[in-house]
């Protein structure tokens, strides 16, 4: 899979997070941060309010995040594999229920997030872009997360696919996709409690 680069705001909120101190009033860190904070409590984020908040100019703010479009699939995906890494902390057993298990938990926690629904009812055109983009960089990170989880439980003995990581990765993904945001795109109900059952046919469980 093709790698997604990191922006400066979002490889230095990683950082801090691991124990660096910012040095400045205003860090790329700061950016970041306040991005996700905006996000998840259902603010739009708007760059020059963003700038103003945090003291610096708005080439500076560009600089460190990207363009507006690229700060907000950051945040997605920070939330994302938040979200991942809990699920996989969560789960239990081996194989594909330990997969099973991680997804519900993902697609369980999407659906039910008040930001991810007002950010999908105010911007549906940019949400829509977002997350099924593979150049966005949200899916193919959350690609990419579930392969290696798919490869350590065929490390593990544990599960057998017919067809490679990757490509059973990017399915599950767009599963995901059309469960979670498929009521918000097409006005037809999601169901996200049918997503495990689905799971368990195209991973061929009983």
């Amino acid at each position: 899979m093709t790698s997604v680069p990191m922006s400066p705001a979002y490889a230095a909120a990683l950082a801090e997070s691991e124990g660096e101190r910012p040095q400045r009033k205003a860090t790329p860190a700061d950016a970041f941060h306040l991005a996700r904070q905006w996000f998840l409590l259902g603010r739009r984020i708007d760059m020059n309010a963003l700038a103003t908040e945090l003291g610096v100019s708005r080439n500076t703010l560009y600089r460190w995040t990207g363009d507006r479009e690229r700060l907000i699939a950051d945040v997605m995906w920070s939330i994302a594999a938040r979200s991942i890494e809990h699920g996989r902390q969560r789960a239990s057993g081996r194989g594909a229920d330990r997969i099973i298990q991680v997804l519900d938990y993902v697609a369980d926690g999407v659906s039910h997030a008040p930001y991810m629904q007002k950010f999908l009812e105010s911007e549906p055109a940019l949400a829509f872009r977002l997350i099924t983009s593979r150049e966005a960089g949200v899916q193919s990170r959350t690609v990419a997360a579930i392969a290696a989880l798919i490869r350590e439980e065929e490390a593990s003995g544990g599960f057998h696919s017919e067809v490679d990581a990757d490509t059973l990765a990017y399915a599950l993904t767009r599963m995901i996709e059309a469960f979670v945001y498929n009521d918000t795109f097409t006005g037809i109900e999601a169901r996200p409690d049918a997503f495990s059952t689905i799971v368990r046919l195209l991973l061929r469980q009983p």
